[in-house]
């Protein structure tokens, strides 16, 4: 049993010694090999440092570098898939537009009959509605007669007759009365007289008579008077309302109103312009004058005192109107 012991002692031993051997070799051929590199330096180290140094590297050497292996990048570009942009453009499917012309208003279609004697005529020299008048020379036989106008129609109710008369210097004027627009039932004559608007110089006032042939200046008989401009123009108007009264205007001003209520509209079928034959005098003084813008409307246009108008304009109520634009028909 001793022996046994001493036996595997030795074995112990020898595999230590030639454990040893080995290594010294090993340490003897890396020495050697080191020092025969020219490239290397001298290294300034003890023996024993080498000897630990090349046993180290011997019995642990580096046989991997460790080293990622994959370099992390994103594997995707995150970008929008789809342009958001709009489907469709907002446009007005419909444009709107009146679906009705608006056309100017015109007067009735009258069917006047106009008659013109001596030396009536349009002119230029004096105007206030437009661009012309009607020229009326104050001697006989020259006058302008516009017939059969429908007052039967148009006038049966409320109604406004207006005008515009050129006034002559009075102490020019040859006779004392100056009536140069009437209005009558027939072409005129003393029992046909309806509406009778005159100027008289020896008051220097414009009066007015208005009645009918049974009832002779009922409503009105060289009534209503009013200092009209010196040598010009003036605006005269007559208002009716249906069975209350009529209503006398100068240049703007209420005058007068009468209460009678006899409606001598309807009876109008002639306007006269210039001389006429009434109880065989003559009307316009022996002197020129001039008549503009003359209208006739199925209404009312004035109850109070009003601001007298430059220019017309032609609306649903107008029945008759003439500025004399170039001829006696306009």
């Amino acid at each position: 049993m001793a022996n046994k012991k001493t036996n595997t002692t030795w074995i112990l031993v020898g595999v230590v010694v030639i454990i040893v051997l080995v290594v010294c070799i090993l340490l003897g051929y890396f020495l050697t090999k080191k020092n025969s590199n020219p490239n290397k330096q001298e290294e300034s180290t003890s023996p024993s440092q080498k000897l630990a140094s090349s046993m180290t590297t011997t019995l642990f050497p580096e046989t991997t570098t460790l080293l990622p292996t994959t370099t992390m990048t994103p594997t995707t570009t995150m970008t929008p898939t789809t342009t958001m942009t709009p489907t469709t453009t907002m446009t007005p499917t419909t444009t709107m537009t009146p679906t009705t012309t608006m056309t100017p208003i015109t007067t009735p279609k009258l069917n006047l009959t106009y008659t013109a004697t001596g030396s009536v005529a349009v002119s230029t020299a004096q105007k206030v509605i437009g661009d012309y008048s009607c020229y009326l020379p104050g001697s006989s036989s020259n006058r302008l007669i516009i017939s059969n106008f429908p007052g039967s129609t148009y006038l049966s109710n409320n109604w406004t007759i207006e005008f515009f008369i050129y006034l002559p210097n009075p102490n020019d004027m040859a006779s004392t009365e100056l009536s140069p627009i009437t209005f009558s039932s027939a072409p005129a004559s003393s029992g046909t007289m309806l509406i009778y608007p005159a100027y008289f110089k020896s008051r220097n006032t414009f009066a007015w008579f208005v009645g009918i042939s049974s009832k002779p200046w009922e409503i009105a008989n060289n009534q209503y008077s009013s200092t009209p401009s010196t040598e010009g123009w003036n605006h005269l108007a007559i208002c009716y309302t249906l069975n209350t009264n009529y209503q006398f205007f100068c240049n703007g001003s209420l005058i007068g109103t009468s209460t009678k209520t006899t409606n001598v509209g309807s009876l109008l079928t002639n306007i006269n312009l210039g001389t006429l034959a009434i109880n065989n005098a003559n009307v316009m003084g022996g002197y020129n004058t001039y008549v503009d813008g003359l209208r006739i409307s199925d209404t009312v246009r004035y109850t109070s005192s009003y601001t007298v108008p430059t220019a017309y304009t032609v609306d649903s109520n107008t029945i008759y109107l003439n500025s004399f634009e170039g001829s006696f028909e306009s």
